[in-house]
């Protein structure tokens, strides 16, 4: 017993640092064709992760951040790391679009997200729900399955493709949560005038 907890430990361990290390670099891609397909433009897989990588230093450096200051808040009392997650959720959204360095676009999605927390948290947990749902539909099949390298690897290609396309959820509410603060603003010049 005492082995197998040791075992899914290092495995937890190692799981963590490649996400870190390399699914940034997937999520910045994949942040980039989203914006990209948002503003109408074409970009080719290798011309996003091409800009994932300039992005990379300011990325791992927000990633780092957000998960200290997350996990802290957690341990605190949860409430303190839920408001620190969702007011920093869009931080690489804000390296892509604005390309802002690691303070800066903690800020950015600090002041994008503020007199709205609330409305951004419900969003947020409601796209995490289907997210959780959809690995839960995909785990539990996999489950059953003989416990063989190939089958983790399908299972693991799965759960990554359906992250993947919650990372275009995300980024699209990013974007549309932006477009409607300049309308508002518009608006408002308008009526001051």
């Amino acid at each position: 017993e005492d082995g197998g907890l040791k075992e899914w430990s290092r495995y937890f361990r190692i799981q963590r640092a490649l996400q870190f290390w390399i699914g940034t670099i997937g999520i910045l891609g994949v942040v980039h064709l989203t914006v990209a397909s948002y503003r109408g433009v074409r970009l080719s897989a290798s011309e996003a992760f091409g800009r994932a990588f300039g992005s990379y230093g300011s990325a791992l450096w927000v990633q780092f951040l957000y998960n200290l200051a997350f996990v802290l808040g957690l341990l605190l009392l949860v409430v303190p790391g839920l408001v620190i997650g969702v007011y920093w959720y869009f931080s690489l959204q804000a390296i892509v679009v604005h390309e802002k360095s690691g303070w800066q676009a903690l800020k950015h999605s600090y002041q994008m997200v503020k007199r709205r927390w609330w409305t951004f948290f419900g969003r947020l947990a409601v796209l995490y729900l289907f997210l959780f749902l959809g690995i839960v539909v995909l785990s539990v099949p996999a489950m059953f399955m003989p416990e063989t390298f190939i089958f983790e690897i399908i299972a693991m290609i799965l759960i990554d493709l359906l992250a993947a396309f919650f990372i275009v959820c995300f980024t699209n509410l990013y974007l549309m949560s932006e477009r409607e603060v300049d309308e508002a603003q518009v608006d408002n010049i308008v009526a001051a005038s």
